[in-house]
């Protein structure tokens, strides 16, 4: 079971990816531990020092995220920054975070965060502390991430309607109808740095499947068929 968390090379974290981790959080199944979280051992040269990072706004940011309805956070711990990453090694950074934490994920770049194993009703508040946690601590430099441009939300648009739409469909879920074109662009957001992010009201077709009531094996299949966005090389054809 792979929960998609989101892909650091396609966008910058904002509401896109909440509305993946919102579809996505009943897939949750890890092994788990309360330990506490420890940074990995083995030390990387920063691409950004810690003076010139604004781990202000990093913070705000995974608040903003993990406080949704989905994670249901309502305190947060104080994090210290350990070290500003670079997205290349995000997943793998992230993943020894967690496993030194006692939990059993997987990463990569091209596919995202997930996990596998069994996790109990109860131990999904553990997890999520730790997932916070090992986000705090170790942020990839938004420098080396590349932003969305209109070319980007446009062919996630195209992606939406004429592949994700019907793909669903036919998978016997009933999708909130498209809006135009125009009111889907005014949706994304300029981010500060050239490039756009989904804001609270973007469509996402794949906020209107019950993901909560689906077993793990179904998502799998769901996500194997109906890819929650398009690929990189529809995204990023110069590579």
């Amino acid at each position: 079971m792979r929960l998609y968390w989101f892909n650091m090379r396609n966008c910058r974290l904002g509401s896109l990816a909440f509305a993946v981790l919102a579809v996505s959080l009943a897939g949750i199944i890890a092994s788990c531990s309360t330990d506490p979280v420890d940074a990995p051992t083995t030390p990387v040269t920063s691409p950004m020092p810690k003076e010139e990072f604004d781990f202000d706004q990093h913070i705000a940011s995974l608040r903003h995220l993990f406080g949704n309805p989905v994670y249901r956070m309502t305190e947060f711990p104080d994090v210290d920054l350990v070290r500003v990453v670079t997205p290349q090694e995000h997943p793998e950074v992230w993943k020894s975070c967690m496993n030194t934490a006692g939990w059993n994920v997987v990463a990569s770049e091209a596919d995202g965060y997930g996990y596998s194993g069994s996790l109990p009703p109860d131990q999904v508040d553990a997890f999520t502390l730790a997932d916070y946690t090992c986000m705090a601590q170790f942020p990839a430099d938004d420098r080396l991430i590349k932003p969305w441009s209109d070319e980007q939300i446009r062919a996630t648009f195209d992606y939406y309607v004429s592949v994700q739409v019907p793909c669903l469909t036919e998978q016997g879920f009933v999708i909130e109808p498209s809006p135009s074109w125009k009111t889907f662009r005014m949706s994304w957001l300029p981010d500060g740095q050239g490039g756009y992010v989904a804001g609270d009201t973007s469509w996402f077709p794949y906020g209107s499947v019950p993901a909560e009531t689906l077993d793990p094996d179904r998502w799998d299949e769901l996500q194997a068929k109906c890819p929650q966005l398009p690929s990189n090389d529809i995204l990023w054809p110069e590579g």
